[in-house]
């Protein structure tokens, strides 16, 4: 019996040799024919793979690749007119970097996971894989942290339009460096959407932690927005908090909280971070 990857490999051929020959009709048709032949994830992803090519072709000037083991689906032009590797998905939340580093690694390659809605057929995302390494064997990640609400003479509330945006060692949890932006558009801090998201679900007694998905899914968009704004990469976002050390006397520390981080790095970034 072949192996999965091998039909897949081998229906992959003949798909994208039809679509050459025949045109994009008859590779859909094609496709769906063999919607029995693979397990349901196969078949979406191939499909994914042929609405990639068939939109994106031309604009990326993208070549099928098998994926042997190095996890490309293509190569292409997908940004900043560098030559890259592509694996396309319908989930970028299964694309882990610990999977990738080593091949990246290895073949010094530029690595980009290009999100395709399985519905409409378009292009939703372009992740990249790539981050600089550190001095002990880790990675560099791009962390937003959020500025609390400001406030003005009166003590009344007012939008505080800034952002801190560092990097961080994933081996000690130090920022490295960082920055400060202004955004034009309104953008709440993490600890003031996370009240609005309690008062909202303050009626809720369900067991779905309704506030922290809706928190996740904020601060993913918010990191989409902020790595558009910057060019940077931005896998991750915090606010400042404070905890107590010391019972006794209530003696405080402040410490970074890491709120959301891209599921791509899971496994590399602490959830608290300390400035040195």
């Amino acid at each position: 019996m072949a192996h999965p990857a091998e039909k897949y490999n081998k229906i992959k051929n003949m798909l994208f040799a039809i679509l050459n020959k025949d045109g994009r009709n008859k590779a859909y048709s094609f496709l769906y024919s063999k919607a029995s032949d693979l397990s349901d994830n196969s078949w979406k992803g191939l499909k994914a793979e042929l609405d990639f090519y068939v939109g994106y072709q031309q604009k990326f000037m993208l070549t099928p690749s098998l994926d042997y083991g190095i996890k490309c689906d293509f190569t292409g032009m997908i940004s900043q007119g560098e030559m890259c590797r592509i694996d396309v998905t319908t989930n970028l939340d299964v694309k882990k970097l610990k999977d990738f580093d080593p091949i990246i690694q290895r073949d010094s390659f530029i690595y980009k996971i290009a999100l395709m809605n399985p519905t409409t057929g378009v292009l939703e995302d372009v992740f990249d894989m790539n981050f600089l390494p550190d001095n002990q064997g880790g990675k560099i990640f791009n962390v937003a942290l959020f500025l609390p609400m400001d406030y003005n003479r009166h003590d009344e509330p007012r939008y505080n339009p800034y952002q801190r945006i560092v990097s961080v060692s994933s081996s000690t949890g130090e920022i490295l460096s960082e920055e400060k932006i202004a955004t034009d558009w309104y953008l709440p801090d993490i600890h003031t959407k996370e009240v609005e998201l309690y008062e909202c679900y303050e009626d809720y007694d369900g067991e779905d932690d309704l506030v922290g998905i809706e928190l996740g899914s904020y601060l993913s968009e918010a990191a989409k927005l902020l790595t558009k704004e910057t060019d940077l990469n931005i896998v991750a976002c915090g606010q400042t908090c404070k905890k107590i050390i010391d019972p006794r006397t209530c003696e405080e520390e402040e410490f970074t909280k890491i709120y959301w981080q891209h599921p791509a790095i899971e496994g590399y970034l602490d959830d608290e971070l300390w400035e040195y």
